[in-house]
């Protein structure tokens, strides 16, 4: 229960920093552009929040910016770290933005950003945010969770 609790405080602290940008606001944002397109709104997943928060602090910590780990590990192994089990799965990256809006416009912006954002096939979500040496980190996954 302690750590479940402690990694439920490490997810809220990360989502109060980052020079404005939240995993709320993100997470608001998404399903703005998703209702713009006539799509469902995401839900939130703690298991994929967990999985995000992880990789963005990886990130950050470690001082990369890519799909994979300096070690090889992918988005996919942050999520099944977690537990969970998804049909189809997508991540979205971002860093140095530093409003909500400097990353709505990249990642909407961007066809392959933006088409995770709208994928139908994507119901759940999580965030990470963390603070790297040129400002926020921030990691949306996407999911179809398996049934």
């Amino acid at each position: 229960m302690a750590a479940r609790s402690l990694a439920l405080l490490t997810l809220a602290a990360a989502a109060l920093f980052a020079d404005g940008i939240t995993a709320d606001g993100v997470l608001r944002m998404a399903n703005r552009q998703r209702a713009r397109a006539g799509v469902p709104a995401l839900r939130h997943s703690l298991p994929l929040a967990r999985a995000a928060q992880a990789k963005a602090t990886d990130m950050a910590r470690r001082a990369y910016f890519s799909h994979d780990t300096p070690d090889g590990r992918t988005p996919w192994d942050f999520i099944r770290a977690e537990g969970y089990q998804y049909t189809a799965a997508a991540e979205n990256l971002a860093a140095g933005q530093r409003t909500i809006e400097a990353l709505e416009r990249g990642w909407m912006g961007s066809a392959p950003h933006r088409a995770n954002i709208r994928n139908r096939a994507f119901v759940e979500t999580g965030v990470g945010v963390a603070s790297g040496p040129d400002g926020p980190v921030i990691v949306q996954l996407f999911a179809a969770p398996a049934p």
